[in-house]
């Protein structure tokens, strides 16, 4: 929370409440991929327009901080950063740790899904 807070970026001016709404947002689109293990249906659109907002609030290096410690699997919120041009070639330190994210999957099942949809002006 720390890290949000520290890198936390509200045009607007800072609010405790918008930023409290921010960092649910990842909260958010941890229940949508929830959703996708038991049903099979994913909203891209909604997982995308977060992605957005939070990448405008907190910045692109740290937004990808805060998923890789925030996300199980990896592999299924890869496609969305690469899809939003978030995806830097490394992560970190997270943990005391560089990531790469070369070493990480991509879910096929997600891809085909951003494919359908089009995802246009952010490739």
């Amino acid at each position: 929370m720390l890290f949000c807070a520290k890198n936390y970026k509200n045009p607007a001016g800072l609010d405790d409440v918008e930023f409290v709404e921010d960092v649910r947002r990842i909260k958010y689109i941890k229940k949508i991929f929830s959703k996708f293990h038991s049903t099979g249906e994913i909203k891209i659109r909604l997982i995308l327009t977060h992605l957005t907002v939070l990448a405008n609030m907190f910045g692109k290096e740290p937004l990808c901080r805060i998923v890789w410690l925030k996300f199980d699997n990896l592999s299924e919120i890869k496609p969305f950063l690469i899809a939003l041009n978030l995806l830097d070639i490394r992560i970190g330190p997270v943990n005391g740790k560089m990531h790469d994210p070369d070493e990480i999957s991509l879910d096929e099942e997600i891809i085909e899904k951003l494919r359908e949809i089009k995802v246009r002006g952010h490739e």
